[in-house]
């Protein structure tokens, strides 16, 4: 898969600007394979974009719940 353009610009660089960019879900669905909604469910995200920085505090919390509920199930 080829991404094009800018869009993912703000995901392979650091810096402060690049955090308040917003990125596409439709973009990040084609990206991960996930789509739209379920996104927008697993992650508890709304609207149709997101920064980097509330995608990534949005994974954080979901890879947290996810490992509580796996430690409970050992």
């Amino acid at each position: 898969m080829t991404i094009s353009g800018p869009i993912f610009r703000p995901i392979l660089f650091s810096s402060k600007r690049s955090e308040d960019e917003l990125i596409p879900l439709d973009c990040l669905s084609e990206l991960v394979g996930f789509p739209v909604e379920q996104l927008k469910e697993e992650l508890e995200l709304e609207g149709d974009e997101v920064s980097v920085e509330n995608l990534r505090e949005s994974v954080l919390k979901f890879l947290d719940l996810t490992m509580e509920e796996f430690k409970k199930t050992e």
